[in-house]
């Protein structure tokens, strides 16, 4: 068993109090319009801490190809989060260390 994320406390209210915000959709749209120009349909991406997957999601819409994983089960997993279509895991990043 895993040790959960500290961002799993935030989860419940992070799109609220971050994405939603004035400044993260300022922030998002900023983003966004860097991924237009980067990213492209059919591509595959890893997006390694989407959190609850704003970005992934935009990319997905767009037809990129996106594997997005994060620590915080709970974010994943959230009302919207990129889970409502995929199966959620959750893992120690430790496991992936290499020797």
């Amino acid at each position: 068993m895993t040790a959960g994320s500290p961002f799993d406390l935030l989860a419940p209210d992070y799109d609220k109090t971050f994405t939603n915000s004035t400044i993260g959709r300022i922030l998002r749209e900023a983003v966004w319009t860097e991924f237009e120009s980067c990213f492209l349909p059919d591509q595959h991406i890893l997006e390694l801490g989407c959190g609850t997957g704003e970005d992934a999601c935009f990319l997905a819409r767009r037809g990129v190809r996106v594997l997005a994983v994060d620590h915080s089960l709970e974010m994943v997993a959230g009302p919207g989060g990129p889970v409502d279509h995929q199966p959620a895991v959750s893992t120690d990043a430790d496991r992936f260390r290499s020797e």
